[in-house]
């Protein structure tokens, strides 16, 4: 079974670079990915992933933010 990856990068570049490195792998699938913290505490909880690969120094809210309020909502979650 594929461990289930979100993203959260502010940089579209590096996102879909990321985005694209993760489906290419047979171990891995992208749930979803995010350009800031806002959008991933929105959707995140609800997207049953495995893993976050989260971008710290986000625009509005922080990274770190982001995690310690995910961390709430997603305790199985990887970061």
């Amino acid at each position: 079974m594929k461990k289930r990856i979100g993203i959260v990068e502010d940089d579209r570049d590096l996102r879909e670079a990321l985005g694209l490195m993760i489906q290419f792998t047979d171990q891995f699938e992208l749930a979803g990915s995010f350009e800031n913290a806002e959008m991933a505490l929105k959707e995140l909880p609800d997207l049953d992933v495995d893993a976050i690969l989260m971008d710290i120094n986000l625009p509005g809210e922080s990274g770190i933010s982001c995690v310690n309020k995910l961390k709430n909502s997603c305790p199985s979650v990887l970061f």
